[in-house]
């Protein structure tokens, strides 16, 4: 009985131990089931922030469409409690024009795929509806999730964007004594305006996907014309010609056109205007000059007694000069205000449109590109037209004078086409040459410059304008190529801009010579008398 007390005795210690061994791990079981609380609460915690922070709303339905859980920016858009845990989404009101919702999460249960919606509210919202099955960690359907974003910004944005991408296509189509067209970087036409059509006599749906080449004529074509103004416009931004292009009927009409890269992967823009009209004026007066010419010379020849009928009908010519050049002045100055007052101000205001509607989006609104690219298109279409009607007919020649607007024209000319002048000037005041004086002197500089930038080459040029013995003078350098000037006075298409210098100097009994030799630039010198007081 004693060694069965001691074994006895032995098995209780025994067991005693293994108690306390087991004791021990199970306080340390509660310590890590402790800690797994904690963090599962801190879990909580953050699941629940998250939740309440997210603006994207979120419902979990169960297999019955029950729901199971919400966040509250899904209240926004259902009328949900958290008494409706576990209630059918169905007897849930909503603020969604939804009659295929629930149809739609039938269908997720049933083809386990996702369903993305846009629907409108009651209150006048756009929400995002995407419907995706609920798994679970094992793989298993158990469910559906639906989040809901409201996407009225961007559908505001999209709408006022395709408003004003509109507007500005009637804006273009509108201007029918324009033509204007675009193309891809390859030269290939993608859009065509009704001015278009009316110049080139193509319709749009025969010229989009056409080269621009087509409306070349075949000696530009052979001389890579078309690639090298794309070239030029690649590069500078823009290019500037005045050169004869080809109709759909095979006629060539003279056109001045400027071609404006619209980006690096935008292709390019080109806005062109036809000038038919000045080039037949221009040519009309130059056979009306010849065959005056030729008949005075016959009959000074066959009749000395027909000198004062002779000098008379110089001087009718002389005022029928006088009244082309005028009409062709005024004519350029309401071209000009037609440009500025008519089509400038539609320019400025759809600018101011696309500018507010910039301003409304974010920094990181899809929509704020698009808007971008229509506002800078609009603005270089803008600048063109601006630059085009202050070469027609600057304002401030009529206001101030030549002294104001000569500079200014220089200055401007210079930046445009990126060819230093130098301008001296300052002895000129206002008053000292006639208004009519003034125009032939601002012609002849602009018509001077002009030649420079076609046919010089010129990297500088010199303007000095001064008042000298009763005479004011002007003479504009450059130190470019140089010309022969009987050959350049006796061909066709280039004695006509110095014919038309002297005969307007001419007009106001001014006279105006040209010096130049191959490789060794040009000087033009015109000299008027200064008016009497």
């Amino acid at each position: 009985m004693n060694e069965e007390r001691r074994s006895s005795a032995e098995e209780l210690e025994t067991s005693k131990e293994e108690l306390q061994s087991v004791n021990e791990e199970l306080t340390t079981v509660n310590q890590e089931l402790k800690i797994k609380i904690e963090e599962l609460g801190l879990a909580n915690n953050d699941f629940q922030n998250l939740i309440n922070s997210s603006d994207i709303g979120t419902i979990f339905l169960d297999r019955r469409m029950r729901v199971k859980l919400f966040t509250p920016a899904a209240a926004e858009v259902f009328n949900l409690l958290r008494s409706d845990v576990g209630r059918p989404l169905t007897d849930i009101t909503t603020s969604l024009v939804a009659d295929r919702l629930f149809d739609d999460l039938q269908r997720v249960q049933e083809e386990l795929r996702t369903v993305d919606t846009e629907y409108g509210t009651r209150d006048g919202r756009w929400i995002m509806t995407r419907l995706r099955p609920y798994r679970t960690t094992d793989d298993r359907i158990d469910g559906v999730v639906i989040t809901l974003q409201d996407v009225s910004d961007r559908r505001k944005a999209e709408n006022q964007l395709r408003l004003g991408e509109e507007r500005l296509r009637l804006l273009i189509d509108g201007a029918i004594d324009y033509a204007i067209f675009t193309m891809g970087a390859d030269g290939v036409i993608d859009s065509w305006n009704r001015g278009a059509e009316r110049m080139f006599g193509y319709r749009a749906d025969e010229i989009i996907r056409q080269h621009v080449e087509l409306l070349f004529t075949a000696e530009d074509r052979a001389a890579d014309v078309p690639r090298r103004e794309l070239k030029q416009a690649y590069e500078k931004g823009r290019a500037a010609d005045e050169r004869f292009q080809v109709r759909k009927d095979g006629t060539r009409f003279y056109c001045s056109g400027t071609t404006i890269k619209l980006g690096e992967s935008l292709g390019f823009a080109k806005i062109a205007r036809d000038l038919s009209i000045q080039q037949q004026a221009a040519e009309a007066l130059r056979i009306v000059q010849a065959d005056f010419d030729l008949r005075v010379r016959e009959r000074t020849d066959a009749l000395e007694a027909e000198v004062t009928a002779r000098a008379a009908a110089h001087q009718h010519v002389s005022v029928l000069l006088q009244r082309i050049v005028t009409a062709q002045e005024d004519e350029r100055a309401r071209i000009a205000r037609d440009l500025h007052d008519h089509l400038g101000q539609q320019l400025t205001a759809l600018r101011l449109m696309l500018q507010g509607h910039r301003e409304q989006l974010g920094p990181d609104d899809p929509a704020r590109e698009p808007i971008t690219s229509a506002l800078t298109i609009a603005e270089r279409i803008d600048d063109d037209l601006d630059f085009l009607a202050w070469e027609l007919r600057p304002a401030a020649l009529d206001d101030h004078g030549l002294a104001a607007a000569l500079p200014v024209f220089v200055r401007e000319w210079s930046e445009h086409y990126s060819i230093p002048v130098e301008y001296r000037g300052q002895h000129l005041t206002a008053g000292q040459l006639g208004r009519d004086a003034e125009i032939v002197f601002y012609r002849v500089a602009q018509e001077a410059l002009n030649n420079v930038l076609k046919h010089a080459h010129a990297t500088r040029v010199d303007v000095l304008v001064e008042p000298r013995d009763g005479t004011v003078r002007m003479v504009i350098e450059d130190n470019g190529v140089g010309f022969e000037v009987g050959d350049r006075e006796d061909a066709r298409d280039k004695g006509i801009g110095i014919i038309g210098m002297r005969e307007r100097a001419a007009l106001v009994g001014g006279t105006l010579q040209i010096e130049s030799q191959p490789g060794q630039g040009t000087s033009v010198f015109l000299e008027a008398p200064v008016a009497r007081r």
